[in-house]
């Protein structure tokens, strides 16, 4: 082996060391996120609005009653998303098949219920909210209504009482307007029968469930979108929690995990940087079709737009956790916590 084969394959290994690294870093905290969201969903989160209409008998004549879904919907979304990154974990813990194209589409659905939750909470129409995010829903699954040329309308007088709410793109608040076509595009692109996506599949000519590419775009995106729920949800002024200690271990995990994607994403922004080795079949496809195969690295300088987009949207003001200090330097937050009155 000459000289600079040896310097190849020194950098290579600690490059596969970094790697390694930040992965477990990655799956160290989404763990520790799952573990202490559990524990909330199952202590502090309960269905406010419903035992205020089983406590109610005159439901219906005060908007603040309807106010009281916004934990509802909250919750269910906080309490689906922590199922799924358990789904995520588990899948992710088999590393003979390397199941990072599927955690993908389970991040599809975290990402969905952050953007939904979201809006629901910014909005001042508690009512028409409530009709449109819980009511109408289920009222479709017994039958009492029914689609009608994209409307929701009664079976009994076919009045139409809503639209229905499909996919998240007129929902979008704040930064995520700026990284969602990108980001939603790339997700759903793995939840469908996308060609695009064969790399994932194939080695040298040969298809395999084996390849293990995006894992730590997968574990980090996983963080990107449960961290943002947890900030629409949780680090948000007035919330309850066990007790003192719980909530500021929360905070904490939140601004753990800013700090760890803040680093992840400007090593990916400088890797998305380079050229990327691709799978050869690509090329032949792209030959059968006339096209120039020498253009498709402009997919990873998409990526790396994409990248820097989610990056920014980090100082995102979603909820009440104060991200205004940050050291650029170093990294790191300079945190603050609730004032409680005790």
């Amino acid at each position: 082996m000459d000289e600079e084969e040896m310097i190849y394959q020194t950098q290579l290994k600690e490059l596969e060391e970094f790697e390694s690294e930040i992965t477990n870093e990655l799956t160290n905290i989404l763990s520790e996120l799952a573990d202490i969201t559990e524990t909330f969903c199952r202590i502090c989160a309960y269905p406010r609005g419903a035992y205020n209409v089983e406590n109610n008998a005159h439901f219906g004549s005060n908007d603040v009653c309807y106010n009281m879904f916004f934990d509802d919907f909250d919750f269910y979304a906080l309490t689906k998303s922590t199922k799924t990154l358990r789904a995520i974990l588990f899948i992710n813990q088999e590393h003979n098949y390397n199941f990072n194209e599927d955690t993908f589409i389970l991040i599809r659905s975290i990402f969905e219920n952050y953007l939904f939750s979201r809006y629901y909470d910014n909005q001042e129409d508690s009512k028409q909210l409530f009709k449109d995010f819980l009511s109408n829903p289920l009222e479709l699954m017994i039958g009492n209504l029914y689609i009608l040329n994209k409307s929701i309308v009664k079976r009994q007088d076919n009045k139409q009482v809503g639209k229905i709410i499909t996919g998240p793109k007129d929902f979008l608040l704040g930064l995520d307007s700026t990284y969602y076509s990108m980001f939603y595009s790339f997700l759903c692109s793995f939840s469908h029968c996308n060609f695009s996506n064969i790399s994932s599949y194939i080695h040298e000519y040969i298809f395999t469930l084996n390849k293990n590419i995006y894992r730590i775009e997968s574990l980090l995106f996983t963080l990107f979108t449960f961290t943002k729920l947890l900030e629409e949800i949780i680090t948000v002024d007035g919330e309850s929690f066990i007790d003192d200690s719980n909530e500021k271990h929360f905070y904490d995990l939140v601004y753990d995990s800013l700090q760890i994607q803040h680093k992840i994403f400007s090593y990916l922004i400088t890797k998305y940087s380079y050229p990327q080795t691709e799978e050869p079949i690509i090329y032949l496809y792209l030959k059968a079709n006339n096209s120039d195969p020498s253009n498709y690295n402009s997919r990873h300088k998409q990526f790396k737009k994409m990248l820097i987009k989610m990056k920014n949207s980090l100082k995102d003001n979603i909820g009440d956790l104060d991200k205004s200090k940050f050291d650029e330097t170093t990294n790191t937050y300079i945190r603050s916590y609730p004032v409680n009155d005790n």
